[in-house]
């Protein structure tokens, strides 16, 4: 019979009727399977979803997370009118050498899994990021090395924000406080355009005694709010 996809791939014999590119194939047939069934979309509640092309390139490059499949949008299979169409070419191949499974579906089934949030097209399922408990800051700074001290920021989107303006002005360490902190969600990696993913993010459970022994150990504590 006829697949009803609208999909423009040339595959032969079973091949789907969309494709990414014959360079992005693993080369067997139907080895991605695009648009032959409806997706089964049993979201794992202890998995994240992380969407965006920034956020799911860094989670692939970084490696720090164990990724268990990549939901792709449909029209994705079109980039050649994407801006960004290197980067989600990336993805894709890393996805494909890691041997991530990657499944087809249209955007409304994208928007549920996001909450209608921004996600380009694409949304890694991965298990989730946690805080590393800190064992403790340096017993003196060196030069230049400069931590940020979060204390109990709550709003994904500022955290978010915070994370990627410290990897980008190379901070040498992140800390925040292990109760009432935002926890590292794929909201807080959206927001950081994908920082999260690259750095470690540590905790404390005092933060107040933290900034003090530092400050009696040579520190220089600045605080703002």
């Amino acid at each position: 019979g006829k697949g009803k996809g609208k999909g423009k791939g040339k595959g032969k014999g079973k091949g789907p009727p969309r494709s990414f590119g014959s360079n992005e194939w693993r080369g067997e047939d139907n080895a991605w399977a695009w648009g032959t069934r409806e997706p089964q979309m049993k979201l794992e509640d202890s998995h994240d979803y992380v969407y965006g092309i920034s956020p799911v390139l860094a989670a692939l490059r970084c490696g720090r997370r164990t990724s268990h499949k990549l939901w792709v949008q449909e029209s994705v299979s079109d980039k050649s009118q994407r801006k960004d169409k290197a980067a989600v070419s990336e993805i894709l191949r890393r996805a494909n050498e890691a041997g991530i499974p990657i499944e087809a579906v249209d955007k409304g089934e994208l928007n549920n899994m996001t909450n209608c949030r921004p996600h380009q097209g694409l949304v890694l399922e991965t298990d989730p990021l946690q805080f590393t408990p800190l064992k403790g800051l340096p017993p003196s700074p060196r030069a230049g090395e400069v931590w940020l001290a979060l204390d109990e920021v709550i709003d994904p989107q500022n955290l978010g924000a915070l994370l990627r303006s410290a990897h980008y002005l190379r901070a040498s360490g992140i800390i925040v406080s292990a109760k009432n902190s935002a926890p590292l969600s794929a909201t807080v990696s959206k927001a950081s355009a994908g920082a999260m993913e690259a750095i470690e993010v540590q905790s404390t459970d005092n933060m107040m005694r933290l900034l003090s022994e530092a400050s009696a150990s040579g520190w220089r504590v600045l605080g703002a709010a």
